[in-house]
Order: structure tokens, then sequence, then C-alpha cells
């Protein structure tokens, strides 16, 4: 699997300039803590088999980074649960997606949240339970959506949606919506004297 894969001297390479961002030396006021904050994106799972080598091979700085991002993740995988329990406590499908929208924008739906719709729409679908994993799934795409309102480019939004869509025509769709001219609604206005 990719995990027992070894890392190559290219991979390694490739992620210098990352390590550099992540372990000490740091500016004044870094701390682990921060640094995993602000990077946290930055971390997948080749970088972290990056940082579970250098650990075993005796650099305790990487240790470090790894114990922090542990830390983090739990933080954030315990955030998502809470919005979680509050999205459902709604009730309604309807008045959950309003709770979804609202989360939203409050910047609260991150990559924990949607793992964890998507796990329990897995969850439920392998438990015979149809009826739960349909809304969550359901759920789930419309907090994705809702994240890319929230997108500081139209490129990211794009991007988002053709990586979650499946399916090739629908793909498509979305291209063909994307680069389509829109035609400028202009309203002139009368003013009365």
């Amino acid at each position: 699997t990719f995990y027992e894969t070894d890392l190559t001297p290219e991979i390694r390479m490739s992620y210098e300039d990352m390590c550099k961002n992540v372990l000490p030396p740091y500016k004044p006021g870094d701390t682990p803590a921060t640094i995993v904050c602000n990077y946290y994106d930055q971390f997948d799972a080749q970088f972290i088999k990056v940082l579970n080598e250098r650990s075993q091979n005796g650099d305790n700085d990487s240790k470090v980074i790894l114990d922090t991002l542990a830390e983090e993740q739990q933080k954030r995988v315990a955030a998502a649960t809470m919005a979680l329990k509050e999205v459902l406590s709604k009730g309604e499908p309807m008045r959950m997606e309003g709770a979804i929208v609202k989360l939203a924008k409050e910047g609260r739906i991150d990559e924990p949240f949607l793992l964890l719709l998507e796990a329990n729409a897995d969850q439920a679908r392998a438990a015979g339970a149809v009826g739960p994993a349909e809304l969550m799934m359901k759920l789930r795409k419309r907090a994705a959506q809702e994240k890319d309102k929230q997108s500081a480019s139209k490129e990211i939004k794009l991007l988002r949606q053709l990586l979650r869509e499946e399916n090739a025509n629908e793909r498509e769709k979305i291209l063909e919506e994307a680069f389509t001219p829109k035609e400028a609604l202009i309203v002139s206005i009368l003013c009365c004297y």
C-alpha cells in the first residue's frame, strides 16, 4: 500500500522546503502549535511519511510536530463532531441544511466536518440504513457547496466542484457553465424631478 512504500530521494527532496517551514528554528513568537495551525492544510500523507521517517531516525523536532499535528487533528475532529450534532439536532432535513448554511457563514465547515459526514453516510449504508445514508450525503454535498461559496477565488471553487463530481457528463456541464460568457444585465435608473 501507499504507506508501506519506501520514500524515494526525490520525494524527500520535494518536501525539503516544507520541512524548513515547519521545523525549528522558528521566528520569535512561533511555536509548534502555531506552525501546525498555519500549515495544517499542507500536511498531506506523503509529508507525514517524511516526518515519520525523520522522527524514527532520531529527529526530535519532527516528533514534536507530529505530536502537535495529532493534537490539532483531535481538536478539529471534536469541533466537527459538535458541529454535526448541532446540525442533526434540527430534526428536519431542511432545517439541517439551514444549520449547514449558518456553519458555513461562521467558517466552521472544514475537511474534518466533510469527512465526518461522509463517514456517517458510509456507516449508515453499511448498516443497511439507506435513508440516513442518503441524508448524510445530501448534507455533505450541501456543506461542500457552502464551503465553496466562502472560497476566495472562483478558480478554487471550480476545481473543488470538478474534483467532487464523479460523473463525467456532469463535470462537462460544470465546465461549460463556468466558461460560457454571461450577459450582463444593465438596469437603467430613471430619475423623476
